[in-house]
């Protein structure tokens, strides 16, 4: 999601003012710009980008410039370029579960008090606009009203959102260390969902308390 979002504040990407439209490499140097902060590179229609950035100004704007129009310094708003000043939890997505229930074939629950396996199988509808669900859950096949309920069930795993990353602050006081050797512990975890999609590909999500 934010992949997206960066991308199209680049189509549309315009400087709010201009600061100087022939800079020489001293008057860039002047203004930070011969040591840009962020450097962002990419590959459109054969053609090779490079737009650089100082870091963020007193005033809250930042410089710019593209290898396209070499000498030509922007200005831009910290709001338009919002982007730069991401932290690691800002470029996660914050969707922990993003499967299409279609692409899964089986899941399993693991907690403190039920262990569910799921097995999912998929049909097709005579007009094929329909993919019925059919689900198994340890050995026993759900009726329509079961299925119902299941879809409800994925639903709410699918709105599992991140509000922030665990560091040794307020709401984690472990350091890094021992927060690896926490989670590597499974019996730790409140709760475990491994999830197997069509193509054989297996995944853990493991819920720590």
């Amino acid at each position: 999601q934010r992949y997206y979002e960066i991308i199209y504040q680049f189509m549309g990407l315009v400087a709010d003012s201009c600061y100087d439209i022939s800079a020489t490499d001293e008057e860039k140097a002047a203004i930070g710009m011969d040591d840009p902060a962020t450097v962002i590179t990419f590959e459109y229609n054969d053609a090779h980008y490079e737009l650089y950035f100082r870091s963020l100004q007193e005033n809250g704007t930042y410089y710019t410039e593209s290898n396209m129009f070499p000498g030509v310094i922007g200005v831009c708003s910290a709001e338009t370029l919002k982007f730069l000043d991401y932290t690691l939890i800002d470029w996660v997505d914050k969707l922990v579960f993003q499967q299409y229930v279609t692409n899964i074939s089986s899941m399993n629950i693991t907690s403190d008090d039920v262990t569910v396996d799921f097995q999912l199988s998929h049909g097709v509808s005579e007009d094929g606009k329909n993919t019925p669900l059919y689900v198994n859950a340890n050995g026993q096949e759900f009726t329509t009203e079961q299925v119902a309920n299941f879809r409800q069930f994925y639903k709410t795993l699918l709105s599992v959102t991140i509000t922030d990353y665990c560091v040794d602050d307020e709401y984690c006081k472990m350091s890094e260390s021992e927060l690896q050797s926490y989670i590597s512990d499974k019996s730790n975890a409140k709760l475990i969902l491994t999830y197997k999609t069509l193509e054989g590909k297996t995944s853990e999500l493991g819920f720590y308390p």
